[in-house]
């Protein structure tokens, strides 16, 4: 009979890679609500134009026009 060695315990997967990565994208998708906030309110706060003039009316139609193209 021989004799085996004592197996080892041991990680497959590194313990603080996962970790990094789902801190890395924490913070990447904190800072892009952070800016859109800011530029959210920035654009809030900016002076408005008034509003355009409206469009003028057409001109109207001579009398019987549309009666005599029939």
């Amino acid at each position: 009979m021989s004799v085996r060695a004592p197996r080892q315990v041991g990680y497959i997967d590194d313990r603080w890679g996962p970790l990094g990565l789902a801190g890395v994208v924490a913070l990447a998708l904190t800072a892009i609500l952070i800016i859109s906030v800011a530029d959210f309110v920035d654009q809030l706060k900016a002076t408005r134009a008034p509003a355009p003039a409206p469009a003028p009316a057409p001109a109207p139609l001579p009398s019987g026009w549309l009666l005599s193209r029939a």
